[in-house]
């Protein structure tokens, strides 16, 4: 089986390609609500509408696509029902014009189609089937506290990019001369995935009258909501958090039911199994503190294994290890889950449908450089504690049958997906553009060809 996955490095890259400044500037003060004015959204207006490409000028680029996948035969047979379908008075006439008055009503008519179709009506696992991984370089741990204290700076990290969001501060991205989107931004972090029959939703609070301050921690299959501001609404830093997470570890010393490993489920038997979880009220209230939360941290137990990082990290990330062994240790619907993991391994797993790439890479490459300005992590006891909550869950009967079905269904998927590293030398992606070709629909196709082969 194939997955998704993307390496730091292509982080790097990613963000080169989109000419942003790598140099932001952080506020260091209170966070500003999401919805001020400022430099991020200050180009949407300038935000070209997507055109509807004419009738025939698609019905032509498909009976080029199609050509080199038929036979003689099938491609004349092909062209006669394009050819009808093209017909002034014809049914595709009709849709067309259905198409041009979405464009006429829409900023974009294609986003919401997308959206559900490409994402939440897709019914198998976001595990590998859509989840992208990164996995970050390896760290070296010494004791418990180091992995904690890694997490404590990515998390800092990742709430200094959060505040250049609330305050929009960051610089528009530009394709070219051309503004792009900027409000993927504000959905990467507090935003869930639901899961319904169907059609999954989305849930996002960033913008909401009453934002949340609490980040979500996973340790032991356990879940713990941070608050992640004080009264003033000033992020916490790695001191404070680091605090907050030695708690998390004292409290969470026995595994949990391993709720979490429901999310790796098929959409629908998860949307079942997520039906009957949340009719107990406790256990409602815990999904919607996950639901809200800004981002996830999941802190895993050391793997036992032979296979070298640039495999057994991204496996980790993927599916929780081979076998899924930290799989129940997820929320695998939050959209932004770091990873940090007792022998050194860390990266990240999002959940796609809120958001492409080039946001969550952003966020990614500033979490690197506040690490990297921060240096060593000299640890000092903040002046105030805080204490976690515990989000508790009452397990029942069927869950618990629903929860051991969930892992033998995980573990499979991990036992069927192969994961290796290969440098290709030969060429990149200039050559690639250089034949007028795209490197990412180049590379997909190479992978379906291996796979057909």
């Amino acid at each position: 089986m194939l997955c998704r996955l993307q390496v730091s490095r292509s982080c790097r890259k990613m963000v080169n390609e989109f000419s942003r400044d790598a140099t932001r500037r952080s506020s260091g003060g209170s966070a500003a609500p999401a919805s001020q004015a400022g430099l991020m959204l200050s180009r949407q207006k300038e935000l070209k509408r997507l055109p509807v490409a004419p009738l025939q000028d698609t019905l032509k680029r498909y009976l080029d696509s199609v050509r080199p996948l038929l036979t003689a035969e099938e491609f004349v047979n092909t062209q006669k029902v394009v050819s009808e379908f093209g017909r002034p008075d014809s049914t595709g006439a009709k849709l067309y014009k259905v198409l041009e008055a979405k464009a006429a009503s829409t900023e974009n008519w294609l986003s919401d189609w997308w959206l559900e179709n490409a994402y939440l009506k897709y019914r198998m696992p976001v595990v590998v089937y859509s989840n992208p991984g990164m996995a970050f370089g390896r760290q070296t741990f010494q004791s418990k506290e180091d992995q904690l204290k890694h997490a404590a700076l990515l998390m800092a990290g990742a709430l200094d990019f959060k505040t250049l969001i609330d305050r929009q501060l960051l610089k528009p991205d530009m394709m070219g001369s051309s503004p792009l989107d900027m409000t993927q931004y504000q959905k990467i972090f507090s935003t869930c995935r639901v899961p319904h029959p169907v059609c999954d939703k989305l849930d996002t609070y960033l913008l909401s009258s009453n934002p949340p301050k609490h980040v979500l921690v996973i340790h032991n299959n356990q879940f713990f909501a941070l608050n992640a501001y004080d009264a003033r609404g000033t992020p916490y830093d790695e001191h404070q958090l680091f605090a907050q997470l030695l708690q998390v570890v004292e409290m969470s010393k026995s595994p949990g039911p391993g709720v979490g490993v429901l999310t790796t489920e098929h959409r629908d038997v998860w949307a079942e199994a997520f039906q009957r979880l949340c009719q107990n009220p406790k256990n409602a209230a815990s999904v919607e503190a996950i639901k809200r939360a800004i981002f996830v941290v999941c802190l895993d137990q050391r793997l036992e294994g032979t296979d070298p990082y640039e495999v057994a990290c991204p496996t980790q990330m993927l599916v929780g290890g081979h076998d899924g062994v930290n799989a129940a240790n997820r929320w695998c619907d939050k959209t932004v889950q770091f990873i940090v993991g007792e022998d050194g391994s860390s990266g990240l797993l999002y959940e796609h449908s809120p958001s492409e790439g080039p946001p969550v890479a952003f966020l990614v490459d500033h979490c690197y450089k506040y690490m990297e300005s921060k240096g060593k992590f000299h640890w000092s006891p903040p002046a105030t504690g805080n204490v976690p909550e515990r989000l508790e869950f009452e397990v029942g009967p069927e869950t618990l049958q629903d929860i051991e079905e969930a892992k033998l269904s995980i573990a499979r998927l991990a036992s069927d997906m192969d994961l290796l590293l290969y440098k290709f030398p030969s060429y990149g992606k200039d050559f690639i553009k250089s034949c007028k070709l795209s490197p990412d629909s180049y590379v997909q196709m190479a992978m379906q060809l291996a796979f057909y082969k």
